[in-house]
């Protein structure tokens, strides 16, 4: 029986070294028997036929009899049946603070306190660095005496003389009156005294210009006694009025040069970076402290300027490590970056977010947008690599009048792959839509082969069987 197989079949892999003597070395039938169905079995794998995808006949081992192959079964779906429903792009966005602020010294000075550090939570308006201030503490109080001095004067010369000092004004005007009336008595006198050489010369004169020197006295003290009834000038008044504006102005001046000795919180958040400590002296425009605003976080993405202006008809999903993230779009940048010739887009996190995400953490955005095809839509694992650069599909073709279950051929086609998304891949070629793609087995099928096929109702996920 082995003998006949072996004769009958000379390209058979083990007639090519086993011979009648080795099989009588074998103590039973039964050895010789499984020897005889493996060479069987090693005829059809090379055969032309069936490694060109003809279906080989089954021929029982043994026998000697024959019967019809059993088809493989395919899983097939029309052409025009699959396809995404929207396109997915995805890009990387980063978590920042909507503020970040580096706190820096405006004037030259020594670091006196520190009342924060790394991670610190802060209020607006805290105080989180003082310089030293003594010589600016010296300049005000000599600004205040000043001040207080000229503000006096100004207050008196805006009520104007005393009613004690008219007064006693008016006492000497009337005292020089009364004095002139008895140097001209006296000066009387005496010329008459002189006509009659009862007195010198000098004598008269002393009376004369006691006289004359009255009157001028006089004269001065109306003067002064007007002045008082007139009251300040308003020139006066004015003049030290500016004196003791330009003393406020200084005074001002210090005040503010005192107040940015100080740093003091812009905002509420948390303190990033602390660059300096105590005793430090540091230069104007130095940085000492980051500040970021902990409590409003958002993402920040570049996207395509084409992508970006079409987000009213899109859909954009963040997550991170697989967890969806709350984010809306708050706003977009005018522009497009030079750089990286993208649109940035801004996008809010809800607060139920913050417990997910930290700053600086790398988001996944995905843009979803509506389909817009050019060619057909397929699986992509019902591809193979096809000649010149393009890929390949099979089709099942069915006998006339045939339907899902029936008998099919095998037909390779040519097709150009245009984009790919996920699982699918957009196709330009000579494909039909109501033909039969075979999307799964393709690696057990070849063109002109038999098979059955079954649909899968476009889902790419049903396994082939033989």
């Amino acid at each position: 029986m082995f003998s006949s197989q072996t004769n009958s079949r000379p390209n058979s892999f083990f007639g090519l070294f086993l011979t009648p003597r080795h099989l009588l070395t074998w103590r039973s039938a039964a050895a010789a028997g499984i020897l005889a169905s493996l060479a069987v079995a090693s005829s059809l794998w090379l055969r032309p036929s069936w490694l060109f995808g003809q279906a080989p006949s089954a021929e029982v081992a043994g026998t000697g009899g024959t019967a019809a192959a059993r088809r493989l079964t395919v899983v097939t779906s029309p052409v025009a049946a699959a396809g995404p429903d929207f396109l997915t792009q995805s890009f990387t966005g980063i978590v920042a603070a909507r503020r970040r602020s580096g706190l820096a010294a405006k004037d030259l000075g020594r670091v006196d306190l520190i009342s924060v550090d790394l991670g610190d939570t802060v209020a607006p308006g805290q105080l989180l660095v003082q310089l030293d201030r003594e010589q600016l503490g010296a300049e005000r109080k000599v600004i205040v005496a000043g001040l207080a001095a000229a503000r006096s004067l100004l207050d008196e010369l805006s009520r104007g003389p005393r009613a004690q000092d008219i007064e006693r004004a008016e006492a000497r005007v009337t005292e020089l009156k009364a004095n002139l009336q008895l140097s001209q008595a006296n000066l009387l006198r005496t010329r008459t005294l002189r006509d009659s050489a009862a007195v010198s010369d000098q004598e008269y004169d002393e009376s004369r210009f006691s006289v004359e020197a009255i009157l001028a006295q006089l004269a001065s003290a109306e003067k002064a006694l007007d002045l008082l009834r007139e009251g300040t000038r308003q020139e006066q008044i004015t003049s030290q009025a500016a004196v003791v504006a330009g003393l406020e102005a200084q005074l001002e001046r210090v005040d503010v040069q005192i107040a940015e000795k100080q740093i003091l919180a812009p905002y509420a958040g948390q303190i990033q970076r602390r660059l300096v400590d105590e005793g430090a002296v540091v230069s104007a425009g130095q940085v000492l402290l980051e500040i970021v605003e902990a409590d409003a976080l958002e993402i920040r993405v570049g996207l395509p300027a084409d992508l970006a202006s079409n987000l009213s008809s899109s859909r954009l999903l963040a997550s991170l490590g697989g967890q969806r993230l709350n984010a809306q779009i708050q706003r977009m940048a005018p522009s497009i970056d030079e750089a990286t010739r993208t649109r940035e887009i801004v996008l809010t996190l809800s607060a139920a977010s913050y417990e997910l995400v930290t700053i600086g953490s790398a988001v996944n955005v995905e843009v979803q947008t509506q389909v817009t095809s050019q060619g057909v839509w397929i699986p992509t694992q019902a591809m193979t690599a096809g000649l010149r650069g393009l890929w390949a599909v099979y089709i099942a073709v069915p006998d006339a009048g045939g339907s899902v279950g029936s008998s099919a051929t095998i037909e390779r086609r040519q097709v150009e792959l245009l984009r790919s998304q996920g699982p699918w891949s957009e196709v330009q070629g000579p494909l039909q839509p109501q033909e039969q793609l075979v999307v799964e087995g393709i690696h057990r099928i070849v063109p002109g082969q038999r098979v059955e096929f079954q649909s899968s109702a476009g889902l790419p996920i049903a396994v082939g069987s033989e």
